[in-house]
């Protein structure tokens, strides 16, 4: 035989080749679908019950009764006293008898002791103090000098006034020496001639360029060493 006269392969249809169900399984999807459609019906009945059925409110109108009394009026305000009788004579004046009372005596109290008041102790001395002592001041005669003014400290201090007049003169002064050599203090002892201000231009110059070695004591500079010198001023020669 050839091969066009076999019957064709069998194909699987799900429609039809389905496997059957068992007849237990049947009974048991019968037996659920009920109570699902039970559970549905009570779930219907309660709603219906519960939410739909309407539910009627009775309200009754109550009238309540009351009953206002008045007070009673206040009593009516006494009558005014009657006015008093007009042209009455004055009533008379009242005296009063006063009865001087006897002096009375009272003895004076006794004087009271006075106790003598206590010696007062002597007026404490108060100490003599000594005025304090001036310091001492030494005198330098024959100074070492670190510093002097030479001829332009003269030209610059020499008083205008006189050097327009060609005066020539000098100052003695006094001046205190520090511990560093300066000069301070210092004042005007006398000036030849006078009221051309040689005195006043000598002290300036020598705090400006007079320096001394100072005193020591005990190998320390000290202060107060008093100092007197005479500068004279002349007029440089041309």
């Amino acid at each position: 035989m050839s091969d066009d006269s076999q019957a064709p392969a069998h194909r699987y249809d799900p429609l039809w080749d389905a496997p059957r169900r068992a007849k237990g399984s049947t009974t048991r999807n019968i037996i659920a679908g009920g109570i699902i459609i039970g559970l549905h019906v009570a779930l219907i009945v309660y709603l219906y019950y519960t939410k739909i059925a309407p539910h009627y409110v009775t309200y009754e109108d109550t009238a309540v009764k009351v009953e206002l009394r008045k007070n009673a009026p206040p009593p009516p305000p006494p009558p005014p006293p009657p006015p008093p009788p007009k042209n009455l004579p004055p009533p008379p004046p009242v005296q009063v008898h006063e009865t001087p009372l006897p002096p009375v005596n009272i003895p004076a109290p006794p004087p009271i002791p006075i106790a003598p008041s206590p010696p007062q102790p002597p007026a404490p001395t108060p100490p003599v103090v000594a005025p304090p002592q001036p310091p001492v001041q030494h005198t330098v005669t024959n100074p070492e000098f670190l510093r002097r003014p030479n001829e332009d400290d003269l030209n610059r201090y020499y008083p205008d006034r006189a050097q327009r007049l060609e005066k020539t003169g000098s100052a003695t002064i006094r001046c205190t020496v520090s511990s560093r050599g300066t000069l301070s203090n210092c004042s005007v002892l006398s000036e030849d001639p006078a009221g051309y201000e040689f005195g006043s231009q000598a002290v300036k110059m020598a705090m400006a360029t007079f320096q001394l070695k100072p005193k020591t004591q005990d190998g320390t500079p000290v202060d107060g060493g008093v100092w007197t010198t005479k500068i004279s001023f002349r007029l440089a020669a041309d």
